[in-house]
């Protein structure tokens, strides 16, 4: 399950490129036949600074469409808060892991969410 402690900046870019695509998604109410993972998900997982940059300003136009953009801000500062002030430049195979493990387990905690505000 997502470890909000761990602070591998390789796992907290998964996080962040999953909470983008989840924005992203919220913003055109589900209705893209493609999101953020489709087109970066490879060169975000191993070259997050030449990646990066550009989702967070894409993310800027999202904030303005979805309803609780607050929740959004702050679960980015969150993040961005554990990354050293800096994206990493590259990721070798094992931070690729890692990458993938935060991502998928951030993922999981978004639409667990998302599914208990529907009850």
């Amino acid at each position: 399950s997502l470890d909000k402690t761990n602070h591998s900046q390789a796992y907290l870019c998964g996080r962040l490129f999953a909470v983008l695509e989840k924005l992203q998604q919220d913003a055109s109410n589900n209705s893209l036949n493609r999101t953020i993972k489709d087109t970066y998900f490879a060169s975000a997982s191993s070259k997050p600074v030449l990646v990066f940059p550009k989702l967070i300003r894409l993310a800027q136009n999202h904030l303005n469409k979805v309803k609780y953009p607050v929740f959004y801000n702050k679960l980015i500062g969150e993040i961005m808060d554990g990354l050293d002030g800096e994206y990493p430049e590259n990721l070798n195979l094992m931070d690729q892991g890692r990458f993938d493990i935060g991502y998928y387990q951030q993922n999981q905690d978004l639409w667990k969410k998302a599914e208990e505000k529907e009850e």
